[in-house]
C-alpha cells in the first residue's frame, strides 16, 4: 500500500489536457494565461491521484483535489444497489444529504451515467431534471462519466456559480477520461496479480462455470475493493450475497442480503453454494478455501491457486446472449481483449432481432418445419457475415 503505481509527471499530463485544443483558445492573453494556469493545476491533480493505491482512495480524494482548484462544488456519485438512480459517494464540502437519497436517472448526473457522455448545463434553472444540493447556489452543472475498463462506474459532477468556458469543459472532460484510465490500470494490475497467484486450476473449468450459474447463495470473505468488484457481476446474475469481513465497504453492505462484520468462521459456509475468498490476508483466504473444499463448496480465492477450484473469465452479455472468454491463468488481458474485440465486431441491431429469431425457431420446431429452421440458420449466419454452414 502506498507504492507508486504509475508515475505521471505534471508536464506529461498537461500535454494530454491541452493537446490540439491549445491553438483553439481565443480571448485575451490574460484569459489564455488563466486557463493555462488552471490546466497546470489539473495536471498536478492527476499526478497526485496517480500515486494513490486503490480505486476507493482515488474517488475519495478526487472532489477535494478539484475543490482546491476553485472549481466550485465537486461530488462523485455511483449507482445505487437497487439500480433506481445514483447515490452520493463523496463531496468536496460537508453537507446535509441523506446517505440513502437517490438521484433519479432523469437528473443531470443520471443522464450522463446512462448515456456515457459528458453533459453540461449552462443554466440549471432551464433544466427540469436538475436537483440542487442544499445550501449550494449553482449556475452551471457539468457531469462527467468515469469509465473503468470500458464501463461507467461513477460520475464526477462539478457545479459552479460561473459558467465554464468551452476550453475548460474540454479539458475537464479529458481530465475525467484520464482518471478513468487510472482506474482501469489499477483494476487490470489487481486482476493480473490475482491471476498470477492462481498457479493451477481444476481441469473441469467449463463444468464449474456452468455450476456457478445455478448459485442461489454466495459467500464473500473480504469486504473491500476486490469483493466489491466481484459482487457487481454476481448481483447482475441474481445472486444473493452473504458478506463476512471485519470491515465492509458501504457499497457492498448495501448490496448484500446478510452482512457480518467479524472474522469468517467455518459455520459461515452453511447453506452456501459458492464462496469467494477476497481478504487481504493470504492465510484467511487459504483457510476459507480449505473449509469450502471440506464442505463441497466451489471456491474462488485470491491466495494460493492450489487452494481454490473456480476461475471466472471475461464475460460479455446482451439480453439473453452470454459469452465468456478465458486464456487460463497466464494472460487475463488476452481474455479481456478477446471479449472487447468480440463485442466490437458484432453488427448493430443484433439485440432487436433476437425476439423474432427466437419466435421463428420455436414455431418451426412446433411445426417440424425443417426448411424454416434452415432458412433461419442461413439468415443468422448472413447477418453475422459468415458463410453458409456445412450440413
Amino acid at each position: 500500500a502506498g507504492a507508486l503505481l504509475w508515475p505521471i509527471s505534471a508536464a506529461s499530463v498537461l500535454a494530454v489536457l491541452a493537446g490540439s485544443a491549445l491553438h483553439g483558445l481565443g480571448g485575451s492573453p490574460a484569459l489564455q494565461e488563466r486557463e493555462r494556469g488552471a490546466d497546470r493545476l489539473l495536471a498536478e491533480a492527476l499526478g497526485a491521484l496517480s500515486q494513490l493505491p486503490t480505486r476507493a482512495e482515488i474517488l475519495e480524494r478526487l472532489p477535494k483535489l478539484l475543490a482546491e482548484l476553485s472549481l466550485g462544488h465537486v461530488t462523485v456519485l455511483t449507482r445505487s444497489p437497487a439500480g433506481d438512480g445514483l447515490l452520493l459517494l463523496h463531496s468536496s464540502f460537508p453537507m446535509e444529504w441523506p446517505a440513502e437519497r437517490v438521484l433519479p436517472w432523469t437528473s443531470v448526473c443520471g443522464r450522463s451515467w446512462r448515456s456515457g457522455q459528458p453533459i453540461y448545463v449552462a443554466d440549471v434553472r432551464s433544466d427540469p431534471g436538475y436537483l440542487p444540493y442544499p445550501g449550494r447556489p449553482t449556475r452551471c452543472d457539468l457531469a462527467l462519466p468515469l469509465r473503468q475498463q470500458g464501463e461507467v462506474t461513477a460520475v464526477l459532477n462539478l457545479e459552479d456559480t460561473l459558467p465554464l468556458s468551452p476550453w475548460r469543459q474540454s479539458n475537464l472532460t479529458r481530465f475525467a477520461t484520464t482518471v478513468g484510465h487510472l482506474l482501469s490500470t489499477l483494476a487490470e494490475r489487481e486482476e493480473a496479480r490475482l491471476s498470477q497467484e492462481l498457479a493451477r486450476s481444476m481441469a473441469g473449468q467449463s463444468s464449474l462455470e456452468q455450476a456457478a450459474e445455478q448459485v442461489d447463495r454466495q459467500l464473500r470473505e473480504g469486504g473491500g475493493e476486490v469483493a466489491g468488484r466481484r459482487a457487481r457481476g454476481l448481483l447482475r446474475a441474481g445472486a444473493v450475497l452473504r458478506v463476512v469481513a471485519p470491515e465492509v465497504s458501504p457499497e457492498l453492505s448495501a448490496a448484500a442480503a446478510e452482512v457480518h462484520r467479524r472474522p469468517v468462521c467455518r459455520e459461515d459456509l452453511s447453506g452456501v453454494r459458492l464462496a469467494f475468498a477476497c481478504a487481504d490476508s493470504a492465510s484467511v483466504n487459504d483457510q476459507v478455501a480449505i473449509w469450502a473444499r471440506e464442505a463441497g463448496v466451489f471456491c474462488n480465492q485470491t491466495g494460493q491457486a492450489e487452494s481454490g477450484d473456480l476461475r471466472l473469465g471475461a464475460t460479455w452479455q446482451q439480453q439473453s446472449l452470454l459469452a465468456q472468454f478465458s486464456s487460463g491463468r497466464e494472460l487475463p488481458f488476452l481474455a479481456q481483449a478477446l471479449r472487447d474485440h468480440f463485442a466490437a465486431t458484432l453488427p448493430a441491431g443484433l439485440g432487436e432481432r433476437l425476439p423474432g429469431w427466437t419466435a421463428r425457431r420455436e414455431r418451426s420446431l412446433e411445426l417440424e418445419d425443417r426448411d424454416g429452421l434452415s432458412a433461419l440458420r442461413s439468415e443468422i449466419r448472413a447477418f453475422l457475415g459468415l458463410p453458409e454452414a456445412v450440413q
